[in-house]
């Protein structure tokens, strides 16, 4: 499959908030911003965005992905940390302390909104060294055209049909899941999806 975690792929719900120019930024000035924190709920496009730069920076810089529940360790050019919301308040305390210090570069991301205490208490320890945002829920539509322009990355065809199926019987982003298993099973590029097919792998894919 041809690589779908791009800028060019990321669907801003909100054109008003330059999220797509942040990131951009980020990368071409690194390490000058010290941190990004991005908040929303699940399948608006966090971990997209952690992913595009994790893979745009990870060819000169070291990348230390903390896995909650493992030994955190400060080595690394950039450190992320994904889905907070999960990690134990052992770690979210030393998130904090590195932090404060400013000596290395985070990404985070939320499930919640910036709001929330553990996100207003990094901005104000990150002071204006960094910069946050809240990534709204994509709306029917926007889901629609992401399916459309994941499917089409995937040479795998759907009709109007398909592709409302899967947005209407599954919660987003389980629908780019399905794609995903459709490519995995070798579904030739010629063929067009049934609906038959789709149900069966949604009941696969539930079941797991």
């Amino acid at each position: 499959m041809k690589k779908w975690e791009t800028l060019e792929n990321f669907f801003a719900v909100d054109d008003t908030t330059p999220v797509k120019e942040k990131v951009h930024e980020f990368i071409k000035n690194f390490p000058q911003i010290k941190y990004l924190i991005f908040c929303g709920e699940k399948g608006s496009g966090k971990s997209h965005l952690v992913k595009y730069i994790s893979d745009s920076l990870g060819t000169k810089y070291k990348i230390n992905t903390v896995i909650p529940g493992r030994k955190f360790t400060c080595e690394g050019d950039l450190f992320i940390f994904d889905n907070i919301n999960f990690f134990p308040e052992e770690t979210q305390e030393q998130l904090k302390e590195v932090m404060k210090k400013r000596t290395n570069n985070m990404i985070i991301t939320y499930r919640g909104r910036c709001e929330d205490r553990i996100i207003d208490e990094l901005r104000k320890l990150g002071d204006d060294e960094g910069d946050y945002f809240y990534l709204p829920s994509p709306p029917y539509e926007v889901k629609k055209a992401i399916v459309e322009r994941f499917s089409h990355l995937a040479d795998i065809p759907l009709s109007e049909e398909t592709t409302e199926l899967i947005l209407n019987s599954l919660e987003w982003p389980q629908p780019l899941r399905i794609i995903e298993m459709i490519k995995q099973h070798g579904t030739l590029s010629n063929e067009e999806i049934s609906e038959d097919d789709i149900l069966l792998l949604m009941r696969k894919f539930q079941k797991s």
